[in-house]
């Protein structure tokens, strides 16, 4: 779902995949073509067009309306929020740290169907005030965030009455991973429900619209799945900090320490991949590794500042001892193949690899006991 950045609202970056571009023109040539010509007494072509492009744009500004309803809910609740992207499948409010309770996951996820329901609510009184082709775009408007708001209040994840079901059960049992395998089962169903509807259209009926219907249900069960491995794998990684897994007390080098200085202390110290480079304070100013010596002939060592051939902080990863281990793999999944180091008033304390994150992963996985199958 990558795509560029249209808009930065309360620190929230919206994105437009480039799909959108396609529906958004199939929405208003459908719209100035069909649904105003018929549904309007009078106007003529530019007008039907202009008010196709207007209501078009009004209908995906009513799904980043949708999602920053859930976005501001979720901020309010202690939720970090990284962007919401519109795809051809709507919009997505990417929450990058876990919900705190089920009150807290009911009051996200309520949020969105709550904002297209006025909108739509809003949208049909204005319309019926006017005439004309105002009147039709507008009742679209209504009738479109009135049905967005109903289908996402179906009770199957990804769909928000899927995370209100989930919040409800996780209340009930205690047990988000429980409820959230339960409402899994349902987006299952749907989405294999959905499928079999298309695939029907598609051989019965020769619809090519039933193809549509195969990929939303494709979607909607492959996300339904995500979102158990996400509670059963990543979630749990919210409680545990760097400080769990880190590499305490790395061995540290000065900048200001020659060549020949640092191959001694690679040949006695804690061996790392990547060593923190310090100045005379003790603070993190770049690191360095062992392939970095073979930038320099041999000759030239005793005579060659650590300084020089150091990377900066931009190729490290510098974060807290106390942040999660979820918050870090998140950091190294948008960073690539960097390390990590730990530091306490721009003190290195702890150095991680990606290897050692994913290690601990794969062993918190392999013990944790299953609960259920979505």
């Amino acid at each position: 779902m990558s795509g560029f950045v249209i808009a930065r609202i309360h620190g929230i970056a919206v994105r437009l995949n480039w799909g959108v571009l396609l529906i958004a023109a199939a929405i208003a040539w459908t719209l100035a073509e069909n649904v105003l010509p018929s549904a309007a007494s009078g106007g003529g072509e530019i007008e039907h067009w202009v008010w196709a492009i207007l209501t078009t744009l009004l209908f995906f500004a009513g799904l980043v309306a949708h999602e920053f309803g859930h976005s501001l809910v979720a901020q309010h609740e202690g939720v970090k929020v990284s962007n919401i992207t519109l795809w051809i499948f709507g919009g997505v409010a990417s929450l990058e740290s876990p919900v705190p309770s089920a009150a807290s996951a009911f009051r996200i996820a309520i949020a969105g169907p709550a904002v297209s329901l006025g909108l739509g609510v809003g949208f049909v009184a204005t319309g019926v005030l006017v005439e004309g082709v105002p009147r039709s775009a507008l009742l679209w408007l209504g009738l479109m965030n009135v049905a967005l708001a109903v289908f996402n209040l179906i009770p199957a994840f990804p769909l928000d009455g899927g995370r209100v079901y989930q919040s409800y059960l996780w209340h009930r049992t205690g047990s988000e991973v429980q409820a959230t395998i339960a409402a899994a089962r349902l987006g299952k169903i749907l989405g294999g429900s959905l499928a079999l509807l298309g695939l029907f259209e598609v051989l019965a009926l020769g619809a090519s619209a039933g193809l549509w219907f195969i990929v939303l249900g494709w979607f909607i069960r492959e996300a339904a799945g995500a979102e158990v491995d996400y509670v059963r794998r990543a979630r749990p990684l919210a409680d545990v900090t760097v400080r769990q897994i880190m590499t305490a007390n790395p061995l540290t080098v000065h900048g200001h320490a020659s060549l020949t200085e640092f191959t001694e202390l690679l040949l006695t110290g804690p061996r790392h991949a990547t060593y923190p480079v310090v100045d005379d304070n003790g603070h993190l100013v770049g690191s360095v590794s062992v392939a970095d010596l073979h930038r320099v002939e041999q000759k030239l060592w005793d005579t060659t500042w650590v300084s020089s051939i150091a990377k900066d902080n931009q190729t490290l990863i510098v974060v807290s001892p106390d942040s999660t281990v979820l918050e870090l793999l998140q950091r190294f999944d948008r960073k690539g193949d960097h390390r990590a180091v730990a530091t306490v008033d721009g003190i290195p304390v702890g150095i991680i690899a990606p290897s050692d994150a994913m290690r601990f992963v794969s062993v918190l996985d392999a013990t944790t006991p299953r609960t259920g199958s979505a």
